[in-house]
């Protein structure tokens, strides 16, 4: 057990009473007994009961909370909450078992990205035997965040192999629109929705990706609602020129090839960035 805290470079004690307990949105400090927070809270409150400090807490107090508030406080599911966001997906394992050891209602987790471990906790928990989880569209919420439904998604059905009843392809349409509606950036590389999961410039891998695509990619970008983008570069080979040529109709001499790929590394190398559509169009013009 943590006997004391670091914030802001100093250590502060940690007491039992510093943590909270909640159900539903009701939150009571621990000023009084379990037996007291369940009657006073079940007075208030039904059916959830969300432990906040639950992953800095001691094991033989929580157990005693969620007990009473499943026998005296009649509470028909249960959170495993980090809401900090402190705990590793080790430790969300380990706990969640110890949860559904103690009770016989719906376990549900809920974490946040505070270290970016937010989707990889939910997923122990899940393995851990958790029913249900909180997440959010795009990883949205305070702070940092929110355990991401695309992640848990996409990597609960292809490698943990859980059945959801979510729509993986429409996961990144779903994403756009919260994006718009919500005002908050993606960024590029956020995995399953992020604008360059599928694009490629590697010119060794567009080789790969031209015989057999499993090769270099852990999913299909069908699966998701997505489709592979060829981007033209410094890195570029033969085959994403003759894959961007092919596309627009246009037959070229092996020779051509080289010179248009030669243009385009050297363009792509002087612009630090990638060669955009307009501008291979010019160098094919130039050369073919």
């Amino acid at each position: 057990m943590v006997d004391f805290l670091v914030f802001d470079g100093k250590k502060i004690p940690y007491k039992q009473d510093n943590f909270s307990l909640g159900l539903l949105f009701l939150v009571l400090h621990h000023t009084q007994s379990p037996a007291e927070l369940i009657k006073e809270s079940a007075r208030v409150c039904q059916g959830l009961l969300v432990e906040e400090e639950f992953t800095r807490s001691k094991l033989d107090f929580l157990e005693q909370v969620y007990k009473k508030a499943i026998n005296e406080g009649k509470a028909d599911e249960v959170v495993v909450v980090d809401t900090l966001g402190v705990a590793t997906p080790d430790t969300m394992y380990y706990l969640t078992r110890k949860v559904k050891g103690w009770v016989g209602v719906p376990v549900m987790t809920h974490c946040h990205n505070d270290f970016g471990m937010a989707t990889a906790c939910t997923l122990a928990s899940l393995k851990a035997g958790a029913d249900y989880a909180h997440a959010t569209i795009n990883g949205l919420g305070e702070k940092t965040g929110n355990a991401d439904i695309a992640e848990i998604a996409l990597t609960a059905s292809v490698l943990l192999g859980l059945k959801t009843n979510i729509k993986l392809d429409k996961l990144y349409s779903l994403a756009a629109k919260v994006e718009r509606i919500s005002k908050v950036p993606l960024s590029p590389l956020k995995p399953v929705v992020g604008e360059n999961v599928f694009k490629r410039e590697s010119g060794v891998v567009i080789a790969q990706l031209s015989k057999f695509p499993p090769a270099v990619e852990g999913y299909a970008p069908e699966l998701v609602g997505r489709e592979r983008q060829v981007i033209l570069g410094k890195k570029s080979g033969r085959n994403s020129v003759e894959l961007m040529l092919g596309q627009r109709g246009i037959k070229a001499t092996p020779e051509q090839v080289n010179i248009i790929l030669a243009k385009v590394k050297e363009l792509g190398s002087r612009k630090k960035a990638a060669v955009d559509p307009s501008e291979f169009e010019g160098i094919v013009k130039e050369v073919i």
